[in-house]
């Protein structure tokens, strides 16, 4: 019986999974360039079609049946339905509710967003607000990890402080 522990197979063994298998240049493998390419597409197809369009055609392909959506120190799972229900709420309070995607940057399985969302409060009432015929224009941070193609973990966060004071709903 071999000992591992006092062996130099041990070694060689831990060695090896501790190697960083990346092209000896330190670039990012054709491979892995591609899949950082369609991570970022998913996240700019979220915000251009699901969120803009109200389409959801195709949502389940992007975002998986039990995502973790973390904001502001909450945690819930957001299934496509959930997500659906999300943006026909911000729909039905801001009509013209839309996104602009500022910047989107990737690394390993997750993907950055910098966006700016305009809207105007002309439709349903928000979390006890009645409309107020106001535009809002809100700067958001989101961040996504992916698995297999889709979003399985998001962290969203934006100033709802300033939202509100353009709402009217603060001083």
């Amino acid at each position: 019986m071999i000992n591992w522990r006092n062996s130099g197979a041990f070694l060689l063994v831990f060695t090896v999974f501790l190697v960083d298998i990346r092209p000896s240049d330190g670039q990012v493998s054709k491979l892995d360039r591609e899949q950082l390419t369609a991570n970022k597409q998913v996240v700019r197809n979220l915000f251009e079609t699901v969120w803009n369009d109200t389409n959801f055609i195709g949502v389940e392909e992007m975002w998986g049946p039990d995502v973790l959506f973390h904001f502001r120190g909450s945690t819930n799972t957001l299934g496509p339905e959930g997500l659906q229900a999300m943006v026909e709420s911000h729909h039905a309070a801001f009509p013209d509710f839309q996104f602009v995607v500022e910047d989107i940057i990737a690394e390993g399985d997750r993907v950055a967003a910098r966006v700016r969302f305009s809207a105007s409060h002309t439709g349903e009432e928000w979390f006890g607000l009645p409309a107020t015929g106001r535009k809002i224009d809100v700067t958001e941070m989101m961040f996504f990890r992916f698995q297999n193609g889709r979003v399985v973990e998001a962290w969203e966060d934006y100033d709802g402080y300033v939202m509100r004071r353009q709402l009217g709903a603060l001083p």
